[in-house]
């Protein structure tokens, strides 16, 4: 996966709307995209899941986004859905919080699985909803009955979690 491919992903994710509560647009883009760079993916209620399999049996490690984002108001000097690229940086609503993290993890995850895959364990991206607004689904995506238990994690942006790893990374 090239860097262009990361940025062509930013870029259609920024595109569509996806104010918390409206995230089924662009969680279907995603997963149609997972798909296209045959990754396993899957979506409900709670999130887009991603996942890249080892060659054998370890840890599994958790990196985690959201897709929603806040109105785009009214302030904005360029169109928040054109995904203008602009002195080397692509403008619009969620580019920063939290899509651009999001693609460079899906990004990171396909380069992953062309490459075979992690020698163990398995890396798991979770594209999330409405984290703007408190509502988050991440807690549901951590109940005590949904192995296996992640034994790493990493949030963008930063969120407080209920997860309860062995080790943050």
């Amino acid at each position: 996966m090239s860097d262009a491919s990361a940025t062509e992903l930013l870029a259609a994710l920024v595109r569509i709307p996806s104010p918390s509560g409206e995230e089924g647009k662009v969680a279907a883009c995603l997963e149609r995209w997972a798909a296209a760079a045959g990754l396993a993916a899957s979506r409900d209620e709670a999130a887009v899941r991603i996942e890249v399999p080892g060659a054998a049996p370890g840890p599994t490690l958790l990196l985690a986004s959201h897709l929603d984002t806040v109105p785009a108001g009214d302030a904005w000097e360029v169109d928040p859905f054109a995904a203008v690229v602009r002195d080397g940086a692509l403008w619009g609503r969620g580019a920063v919080d939290a899509k651009g993290p999001l693609s460079a993890m899906c990004a990171a995850a396909a380069r992953l699985a062309a490459e075979g895959g992690p020698r163990r364990g398995r890396l798991v991206v979770l594209a999330t909803y409405g984290e703007e607004t408190r509502h988050t689904s991440m807690p549901a995506l951590s109940r005590p009955s949904d192995p296996p238990r992640m034994e790493r994690w990493w949030a963008s942006p930063p969120v407080s979690s209920p997860v309860s790893p062995s080790g943050v990374c």
